[in-house]
């Protein structure tokens, strides 16, 4: 799990850290993020998206090329499959680690960005990786310290120096042999930059036989990529999780092949027992299916209890609210079977009652790591002091982010309501807006049109 994240130059932060701990330095297992619009929040989640992107830039470039091959040869049949249309987007999007930062350094610094994660595994191995970008949105250094023989070491070390040229420090306790350190020296003066060591490696470990990976590279490496290949992300423009493997990878509709029916099943069941105990109209829960060759298409469907008559509802035609709850199950079920997931606006569209609810379940049950962004007030009154977070914006324009432990006994009274506190201005963290005066608006767009 993450126990501090540190930005520099990223976004609309200079440096700010976020420290994940409670007592004795273990990481929280559930983190929630207030702030007002434009504090910084989503930026938080962006953050861990981009680190869980990095780690398969190369496959994507690989798979990319594939595409582009077969469309140079002008075969276009498999895009008017859409799952495999689906892919060629996300391999075209994030092909290269460019395209996954995009805009986020901070508008008018020269200063390299930094992006710096702390993480804990196993519960005893810490670690930082360390990841910095010039203007060009290229890798100009990357770090990766970890625990090795009991004692936290550099595992890598990968700068560009004054020359431009790409200088390695690859530690001989991971990296056993000389015949690995060489391969992976010619792999990351062709690719290192424009992809991360991490994703170099990670398509070089597919490539090659598994035996000789473990003859020439100890496991803990591997454990620090697979963590990082296990954590999922939800951001406003996209969703990256990581599925159970006996459950559907698509819960609303899709296709699998008829050896898998059982997913179908299995999901089905899990979203009855999901829905039926949140919403009182909903009597079941099931799929349509239609099987085509060796392929079942299915579709979810909510038979709902209308004016006294049961009705099959398709899913698309439900509600906001009810959309982003499916949307949200697979990281409730990863965070329980100790996965690490960040959601950005978490409550989308739902009551705050049931938000409320939902967490209340779930949080007894976590054995990973939840970190989330909401403006769901009403949870302040459920939510433990040392889960809540608020990102505080001086007349400067400075920002930190302040847990709610941070602010003094006075203010944090056992007999005070925290949610009346933070709206009015207690924890900071909110807007403060001064008044618009619409009728004025309106006559300055009068005068416009009168003029002209």
């Amino acid at each position: 799990m993450f126990t501090e994240l540190v930005l520099e130059n990223f976004k609309s932060f200079n440096r700010i850290s976020f420290d994940m701990t409670k007592s004795l330095n273990n990481p929280k297992n559930l983190l929630a993020i207030y702030g007002e619009n434009g504090s910084g929040k989503s930026s938080i989640i962006e953050a861990f998206g981009i680190l869980r992107l990095s780690v398969n830039t190369v496959e994507f470039s690989n798979e990319l090329n594939k595409f582009n091959a077969l469309m140079e040869k002008k075969d276009t049949s498999l895009l008017d499959d859409q799952v495999i249309f689906s892919d060629f987007i996300k391999a075209n999007q994030f092909s290269n680690i460019k395209r996954i930062i995009g805009e986020t350094k901070t508008i008018g610094t020269k200063s390299n960005m930094q992006l710096e994660y702390s993480f804990l595994l196993q519960g005893k191995r810490k670690g930082k990786y360390i990841l910095t970008f010039d203007n060009e949105n290229t890798i100009v250094k990357e770090q990766l310290d970890y625990t090795i023989n009991d004692r936290i070491g550099n595992v890598y070390t990968i700068e560009k120096n004054n020359l431009n040229e790409v200088k390695s420090h690859l530690n001989k306790s991971i990296f056993l042999t000389l015949d690995v350190r060489k391969e992976l020296e010619i792999r990351l003066q062709k690719l290192w930059g424009k992809h991360s060591f991490i994703s170099i490696f990670k398509a070089m470990e597919e490539e090659l036989n598994e035996s000789y990976i473990n003859k020439n590279i100890k496991n803990r490496l591997k454990e620090v990529i697979g963590f990082f290949s296990r954590i999922s992300v939800s951001t406003g423009s996209y969703t990256t999780i990581s599925q159970e493997a006996c459950l559907l990878s698509e819960f609303s509709n899709g296709s699998v092949k008829s050896s898998e029916e059982k997913k179908i099943d299995k999901t089905e069941k899990i979203l009855y027992k999901y829905f039926s105990s949140l919403y009182v109209d909903i009597k079941d829960v099931f799929y349509k299916k239609i099987t085509i060759n060796d392929e079942i298409e299915y579709k979810l469907y909510l038979k709902k209890s209308i004016y006294g008559n049961l009705v099959d509802v398709p899913f698309n035609l439900e509600s906001k609210g009810t959309k982003q709850l499916l949307e949200i199950l697979p990281f409730f079920l990863n965070v329980v079977d100790g996965g690490v997931c960040f959601i950005d606006e978490i409550d989308n569209g739902i009551h705050d009652i049931l938000m409320n609810h939902l967490l209340d379940s779930l949080s007894e049950d976590i054995n990973g790591q939840l970190v989330f962004t909401t403006h769901d007030t009403l949870m302040l009154k459920e939510l433990p002091k040392q889960s809540v977070y608020f990102i505080t914006i001086d007349y400067e324009g400075n920002k930190k982010i302040k847990n709610l432990r941070d602010y003094d006994n006075t203010t944090l009274s056992q007999n005070n309501n925290f949610q009346n506190q933070y709206l009015k201005g207690a924890f900071e963290g909110i807007p403060i807006p001064l008044d618009i005066d619409f009728e004025e608006i309106n006559q300055m767009i009068q005068e416009k049109a009168y003029g002209e």
